[in-house]
């Protein structure tokens, strides 16, 4: 895990911009850091690095790393490291590190622009090849590890971060407001439905592509990795033990470390499964962590210590309301460049924190089971949509109507036929308070429609999961979870996100999916006998989520005035309408309590920006 950044340019970088963008670099890369340059006719190469030590600590696996004419920067863990080390010594190859580095690089050269057909991991990485004078940069499949770009005529400028590109480029960014009004309006599934970034001309190299920029400037862009969408004749325990085995093999290659590890905790059935695996199946001790929230409605407190207790891990929790402040969010805004998209992430920086203080240099997490395994209220009327020609079809619904229809708090998701009657293509459900969001502001008439990318025309369930996936949901928590770790100088890995298990899970039959009005019926059926039945079996989704009344006291008038202070956020939100928000909206509700959030947030961004 490290921090990248080039660029090829017209002009020579001055020595200041260099230093400083790696002294910007040192969260994500504390161990080490250096920089190469190239020329060739009128244009200028860089290649910048700074590395987080986590497999082969020893410095010669220190970045840039060259082989020959290949030159690599590499953020990320290639996890399938040893197996792939093994196929290159078979054609010839000889290694002097112990690192992912260097068979990343030697795999490069073997295979080229195929080589990501041979890679399980997370990455973004960038490889001059001096001899071509041609740059190729890659992201892996489900964008975990971050890529941004800006380019022109004169110029590609990339980074791990939006910043090191200010850096290098010593340009001032134009924030993007029609981003930011998306944030605010419809919340943070609809940030990256555009690709686009808070700062107009920045963007994402897209999960699963790689660019080819030649020394011109001549950009190529392509996806080396499309999801197989054909389902599998198994049996029902055929399903589970192939989930099983490949979750396993996944978490196996996520524990591959030279540090110590820590796990992220909450009181779902997602990170106690990985908690509980690591310890049955790989016999390693646990170092745990959670946030608790005094709120009812997110504390889970008795689900945390039914999986403290069972595999004897080394516990700690953070109580959220203790540690919030304005200051601390102030600097993690700043870090990210951008808005937090949830309370969840205020939360989860405290975890990492604690975790970075503690010694720790890894942490895992459960990100990805709902988008896998199926998780969310929707997915229910989606998977009872799907299999409406099912002979269980009446089975599964009465299951619905007694076991989950009275623990869901959006209306519209308490319709079984709510896709008979809407259309398969409603999606107003994740928006239902937009209109009255967007009343605030300024611009009366900002509106925007959001429509599903199509990934799987046979089931609307698979195709709306695929969507959160790669498009809504799981983009933006792992961009926010990166950034939160590396502000720690952490390494965050996500065994969920496996290319084997994600590509075996799709081709389950989904009638398996669900059963018995639960979602997640794959996972749950992996931990029985191994994970307590009042955690493995509980059916309330809380998420990894909090309260905003557990950070902020709005009947102090302090926090009030802090609110409504002078800001550029009230050039895009009306004041009036805001203040009156606030001594009238109800801040129990999720949605509530969601837009404050991001209003703050927003807030906060506009003003660092200044």
């Amino acid at each position: 895990m490290c921090g990248i950044a080039g660029c090829i340019t017209t002009e020579p970088l001055d020595t200041i911009a260099i230093k400083h963008t790696l002294a910007l670099m040192s969260n994500r890369g504390p161990d080490h850091s250096h920089y190469l340059e190239f020329k060739f006719r009128n244009k200028y190469i860089y290649l910048l690095h700074s590395r987080l030590s986590i497999i082969d600590l020893d410095a010669r696996s220190n970045q840039p790393f060259t082989v020959g004419d290949y030159n690599l920067i590499f953020n990320g863990e290639i996890y399938n490291y040893l197996e792939l080390k093994k196929k290159l010594i078979q054609k010839g190859y000889t290694f002097i590190t112990s690192s992912d580095t260097e068979i990343l690089i030697n795999a490069f050269i073997e295979y080229g622009d195929e080589v990501e057909k041979y890679l399980e991991g997370m990455w973004a990485f960038a490889i001059w090849n001096n001899k071509s004078k041609l740059l190729y940069i890659s992201r892996d499949r489900f964008g975990e590890k971050p890529l941004y770009y800006m380019k022109s005529d004169e110029f590609f400028y990339f980074g791990s971060e939006i910043k090191y590109i200010k850096s290098l480029s010593k340009k001032k960014l134009e924030i993007n407001y029609e981003t930011l009004k998306r944030y605010l309006v419809y919340g943070y599934r609809s940030i990256y439905k555009k690709n686009e970034t808070y700062y107009k001309n920045v963007h994402q190299l897209k999960s699963g592509s790689f660019l080819k920029i030649d020394h011109q400037l001549q950009i190529n862009q392509e996806k080396y990795w499309t999801l197989n969408n054909l389902e599998i004749k198994l049996s029902e325990s055929e399903a589970v033990e192939g989930a099983k085995e490949c979750l396993l093999g996944s978490l196996e290659k996520r524990l591959r470390s030279d540090v110590p590890i820590a796990f992220n905790l909450s009181g779902g059935i997602d990170s106690s499964t990985l908690v509980v695996l690591a310890k049955k199946y790989f016999n390693i001790e646990i170092n745990s962590y959670s946030i608790i929230d005094d709120d009812p409605r997110y504390n889970e407190s008795e689900n945390i210590n039914q999986t403290v207790r069972l595999t004897e891990s080394n516990h700690t929790n953070i109580n959220l309301k203790d540690k919030f402040s304005y200051e601390k969010l102030k600097k993690l805004i700043n870090y990210h460049d951008q808005p937090l998209c949830t309370i969840n992430f205020y939360a989860h920086a405290l975890l990492q924190e604690k975790i970075s203080e503690d010694g720790y240099k890894v942490s895992i997490s459960g990100t990805g089971a709902d988008e896998i395994f199926t998780g969310y209220y929707d997915h229910h009327l989606y998977f009872l949509h799907s299999i409406k020609d099912n002979n269980k079809y009446q089975n599964y619904l009465n299951s619905w109507n007694s076991k989950v229809k009275n623990i869901i708090n959006n209306p519209l998701l308490r319709d079984p036929e709510l896709f008979e009657r809407k259309g398969e293509d409603f999606r107003g459900y994740l928006y239902s308070d937009s209109i009255y969001f967007q009343s605030m502001l300024i611009d009366a008439n900002y509106s925007e429609n959001f429509v599903d990318i199509s990934y799987n025309n046979k089931s609307l369930l698979r195709n709306r999961m695929m969507n959160e996936l790669f498009n809504e949901v799981v983009p933006i928590l792992m961009e926010n979870e990166d950034l939160n770790s590396m502000y720690y100088s952490i390494e965050n890995r996500s065994p969920y996100l496996d290319t084997n298990l994600l590509q075996f899970v799709n081709s389950i039959p989904q009638e398996y999916l669900m059963d018995d009005g639960y979602a997640k019926k794959i996972l749950r059926d992996i931990t029985e006998g191994l994970l307590d039945d009042q955690v493995r079996l509980d059916r309330n989704k809380r998420g990894f989520n909090a309260s905003i009344n557990s950070i902020l006291d709005l009947s102090d008038k302090k926090t009030i005035n802090e609110l409504v202070s002078d800001s550029p956020i009230f050039d895009i939100v009306n004041k009036e309408k805001f203040i009156s928000y606030l001594t009238t909206a109800d801040f129990y509700s999720n949605e509530n309590k969601k837009f404050l959030f991001s209003f703050i947030n927003a807030k906060l961004f506009l003003e660092n920006n200044l």
